[in-house]
């Protein structure tokens, strides 16, 4: 039994190992900034790009450049950064709600929930926190509509501890 177990773990290493690799959190000297990954793409937000375009409390418009990388699902290893995405979101503190601008129209981007609704990078959060200084969605818990629970947002203090290293 004690094989059995041992064999089944190592096989779940290896499986799962694999899908662990790293990709780089910073490229380009510590200009364009990890703001998530998902199947085999990663994306970078280029910190120098941030521009906050309205400031007028308690609505905010950020744009910047988001680079789309493929990596290595294996070692990681980046293997090809795309040309830059312009990307810009609408922040309403009052509301607290966050917006990003699909081309004609602002889709909402909820502070929790499945992942197919807030996305697999948080280049917004990461915008507003370079431009403010301050967290939007994250260091607090929001209600998630589907459940009624309390919950984190889908990223964690990672983002934030990678703007702030990344100077």
């Amino acid at each position: 039994m004690k094989r059995a177990t041992l064999m089944l773990m190592l096989m779940l290493l290896t499986i799962f190992g694999t899908a662990s690799a790293e990709v780089p959190h910073y490229l380009n000297d510590r200009v364009l900034i990890l703001s998530g990954m998902h199947g085999g793409t990663a994306w970078y937000l280029d910190k120098s790009s941030v521009l906050v375009e309205i400031d007028d409390p308690p609505a905010y418009v950020i744009t910047y450049q988001l680079f789309p990388a493929r990596y290595d699902l294996e070692t990681g290893e980046i293997i090809r950064v795309y040309e830059a995405l312009q990307e810009k979101y609408l922040y309403n503190v009052k509301e607290h709600e966050m917006r990003k601008f699909n081309g004609t129209e602002w889709d909402y981007i909820p502070p929790v929930g499945p992942l197919a609704e807030t996305g697999n990078e948080f280049s917004g959060e990461m915008a507003f926190y370079i431009a403010f200084g301050k967290k939007f969605y994250g260091g607090r818990q929001w209600v998630e509509h589907s459940t009624g629970e309390m919950r984190n947002p889908n990223f964690g203090e990672e983002i934030y501890e990678r703007v702030d290293d990344s100077y």
